[in-house]
């Protein structure tokens, strides 16, 4: 199987049922000296370009994993080339800032052409607040305000299972599809 998607957004891939590529990319740590800042994201731009283009879909990350991330939508909407395909850029926004910050970066994402964005709640052993206690309340809020955006969620695995399986059967409303993971940065080790 070659990795080029026909189908445009991460919603319609997943509803082929065929076999889907992706990749997970984290933006450049915030506050890195001013080069190297300018350096890793031309890195991240080129990754980025390179994996659309042949088809594959790419999540950003939004402080994911408590580190402090340069805020993704910004540089890609300044500086992301023509030909990458918007369809295929899936950022992450996690509930870590505050609820005006969450909502103006859906409308913006919206707004500059890109279709899907996955809403979740962000590691808690940063000690960040969130805005809202479970990222389902912050992508119902979401959906209100950005109809047409898709947003996707997210099934912890290392999380109690029952209570996992009763968030996805509560969030069909708010949420279009889980994303999970089998190993994560709290578990490879044990792997």
């Amino acid at each position: 199987m070659g990795l080029a998607s026909p189908v445009g957004s991460l919603l319609e891939s997943l509803k082929t049922g065929e076999e889907l590529f992706s990749a997970e990319l984290r933006p450049p740590r915030a506050h890195s000296p001013g080069l190297r800042s300018m350096d890793d994201w031309i890195d991240t731009y080129h990754s980025i370009r390179r994996l659309t283009v042949a088809g594959l879909h790419v999540f950003i990350t939004d402080n994911a994993v408590g580190r402090a991330e340069e805020e993704n939508l910004r540089h890609l909407v300044t500086n992301l080339g023509a030909d990458a395909r918007r369809s295929h850029i899936i950022p992450f926004l996690t509930s870590k800032h505050t609820l005006d910050y969450c909502l103006r970066y859906a409308e913006r994402a919206y707004e500059q052409e890109f279709s899907t964005l996955v809403v979740l709640g962000g590691d808690r052993h940063d000690g960040i607040p969130r805005c809202v206690e479970h990222a389902v309340q912050l992508r119902r809020i979401i959906r209100r305000r950005v109809p047409p955006l898709v947003l996707g969620g997210w099934a912890n695995p290392h999380a109690d299972a029952s209570q996992q399986a009763d968030y996805l059967t509560r969030a069909s409303d708010e949420t279009d599809f889980f994303l999970t993971q089998v190993v994560s940065h709290h578990s490879a080790e044990a792997v």
